[in-house]
């Protein structure tokens, strides 16, 4: 009986695990984001989405995701599938106030190459707005930035 209820418990804990991610106000869709095109050899047509509580924020917050998973996840099946960061944890870790800055001051936006452009209009989602944008970025421009503050190392990954 005493292992029905060490099962029982950790059945609820993972219950409650699971309904609290199921409740969250306002998702990051990440993993939405694809390489439209490759613009000469070094701009890329990115596609992501993102969530906010306005249209505004979720337009930010899929930049944003679209910066993040070139510098920490990588896209498969594209000449981008290998990260330009190491380590995300450490890096992160290590260079706190560089990311603080980067992404909380949109540094990165000097990145984007052609304006922001929503492919459709915002879904209204639960807790805010989901939206699509579709802009270009200069990856050796990042690449180099991210080597001068010496995020990720001169000759490669």
């Amino acid at each position: 009986m005493k292992i029905n209820r060490n099962f029982e418990k950790l059945f609820i804990f993972i219950g409650l695990v699971f309904s609290l991610q199921c409740c969250s106000v306002v998702e990051n869709y990440p993993s939405n984001v694809q390489v439209e095109s490759k613009e000469g050899t070094f701009n890329y047509s990115m596609k992501g989405a993102g969530s906010g509580k306005s249209i505004k924020l979720s337009v930010e917050n899929a930049e944003k995701n679209i910066f993040e998973v070139i510098m920490f996840r990588g896209i498969v099946g594209t000449d981008l599938q290998i990260p330009l960061v190491d380590n995300e944890v450490t890096s992160r870790d290590q260079n706190k106030k560089f990311y603080d800055v980067f992404f909380g001051d949109k540094i990165y936006r000097n990145f984007i190459t052609s304006s922001v452009e929503k492919l459709s209009p915002s879904e209204k989602v639960k807790g805010g707005f989901k939206t699509s944008v579709k802009f270009s970025i200069n990856l050796a421009a990042l690449r180099v930035y991210l080597e001068q503050n010496k995020i990720i190392r001169t000759f490669g990954y």
